[in-house]
């Protein structure tokens, strides 16, 4: 199948004319109006051509800009992220086209892919909770924002990995700008001394804060790791690598993030767990675990015994005294986290099957607080979330929600671990580990922060799980045609 979306059209020396009218045209009228920004549409009318004739060109220009996309305020209390949400817009628009063109743009088999099917059926109770919630205009921004997330990164991803070289561009495309955005931050912080309290001052305007910097970070370290492979021992790339595994430890370790320092942690463990085929016992462990936990603080209300002390829940200037607070339960993000998970469990109870509604957690939850929870950002002006995408889920989309989510993820994790024992060595058995190990790190970090829906992080988790799926059809396709 082509990935051109004009391959057929008559007449192409039209085109060709075309473009130099419009570029004559537009020069004449800048140079009459004054304005210079006319001129670029021959340069944007070019570019559009070449997506038409190789529309997975979107799609890596969009990898690439990952770690650059900067969060911008417009008008009307809206916000996006560009340059990738536009990115996803186009991509999203030109997949429209390229089926009405072309036919289907996933094959049969990727589309019943049971990881597939559980992602449809996520957002199909997405959109039916849309329906059901206190704030539609709310909940359906939400739901388009996540469906071209799931088109540009989940959708495209299957597409357009497919053999090594892909994947290889794939890695170099984020790995170049990441690495770039994280000697910047660096550089910055070492102008400052590496001051714990001011590493959010330097993060514009690449990252919104040191969390989904770190998040990042952390979360493409395995692919950094596993790429040194692909080239012979002492070669110059090798060492480059090399030398990106430690640039990207250095800047998790400056970044001050906690959750980032202990995914490092969870990565390597994970490779183990893989290996020895201990996923599923972690599943169920971690299932049974928080049950039980949740249970322990419900019951007789034990939860309260575990309120801050209002006026030693402070802000830490110094690293240190943040771990030793994170202990003591007196660190302020923590304890802030518990105020509004209390209130969250609250709202579950009073709305258990379909939630407040996708997007809507902000508009409800400070009236179902816990004041003995309180502490000084209580009042919230920043409008985030609960900080717990599980609860969160929960709490917008119902507990079936949650379980449709969570049969979701642990379906990606446990193919993931089954098609990593199929494979044969090689880079396709590197490259699903790193992806795997990415997803572990991810649901790691989502117990402390709501990250899917963030181009930082979100990008990265549909396009591990869509590498899973392509890896575990190849597995299944080579099994079939191996005597």
């Amino acid at each position: 199948m082509s990935d051109s979306l004009i391959a057929r059209w008559p007449l192409r020396h039209i085109v060709l004319w075309g473009f130099v009218s419009l570029t004559v045209l537009s020069l004449a009228v800048a140079v009459l109006k004054e304005s210079w920004i006319l001129a670029a549409l021959p340069a944007a009318a070019l570019t559009g051509y070449h997506f038409l004739r190789d529309f997975r060109l979107p799609f890596w220009l969009l990898l690439f800009s990952i770690p650059f996309s900067a969060e911008v305020s417009l008008p009307g209390g809206l916000g996006t992220d560009l340059p990738s949400e536009p990115l996803m817009w186009l991509i999203l628009g030109l997949s429209v086209v390229f089926v009405i063109r072309n036919g289907p743009l996933l094959s049969a088999r990727t589309l019943r892919h049971p990881i597939s099917l559980l992602l449809l059926l996520h957002l199909s109770w997405t959109a039916f909770t849309v329906l059901t919630s206190a704030e539609t205009l709310i909940s359906l921004k939400y739901l388009l924002a996540k469906s071209w997330y799931v088109a540009a990164f989940y959708a495209m991803g299957l597409y357009c990995l497919k053999q090594e070289e892909d994947y290889k561009r794939f890695f170099w495309l984020i790995f170049s700008g990441l690495s770039l955005t994280i000697i910047i931050i660096l550089i910055r912080q070492s102008a400052m001394g590496f001051a714990f309290d001011g590493i959010n001052t330097v993060m514009g305007p690449f990252y919104r804060n040191k969390v989904m910097y770190s998040a990042l970070i952390v979360m493409f370290l395995p692919f950094v790791w596993f790429a040194r492979k692909w080239q012979k021992p002492g070669s110059a790339l090798r060492w480059l690598l090399n030398a990106g595994v430690v640039l990207f430890l250095t800047g998790i370790y400056f970044s001050y993030t906690r959750a980032a320092m202990g995914g490092v942690l969870i990565a390597v463990v994970g490779v183990f767990v893989i290996r020895w085929r201990l996923t599923r016992p972690l599943i169920l462990s971690a299932l049974v675990g928080t049950a039980g936990l949740l249970t322990y603080l419900a019951t007789n209300y034990k939860f309260l015994e575990y309120a801050p002390d209002y006026e030693r829940t402070v802000y830490h200037e110094r690293f240190d005294n943040l771990i030793a607070a994170t202990y003591k339960l007196e660190d302020i993000s923590t304890m802030e986290r518990a105020y509004r998970w209390v209130a969250g469990a609250y709202m579950i109870a009073d709305k258990p099957m379909t939630g407040f509604g996708p997007g809507t957690f902000y508009f409800f939850y400070k009236s179902y607080t816990v004041l003995s929870f309180q502490t000084y950002v209580s009042d919230n002006p920043e409008r985030s979330g609960v900080h717990n995408y599980y609860l969160m889920l929960a709490i917008e989309q119902g507990l079936p929600g949650l379980l449709i989510y969570l049969a979701f993820i642990f379906a990606a994790l446990l193919f993931g671990e089954h098609t990593w024992h199929k494979l044969k060595p090689g880079w396709r058995r590197d490259m699903l580990m790193a992806a795997i190990l990415s997803l572990i790190i991810m649901h790691a970090l989502q117990v402390m922060n709501d990250l899917v829906e963030t181009v930082k992080a979100g990008s990265l988790f549909f396009i591990c799980t869509a590498i899973v799926v392509n890896l575990s059809l190849h597995a299944k396709k080579q099994s079939l045609t191996t005597p």
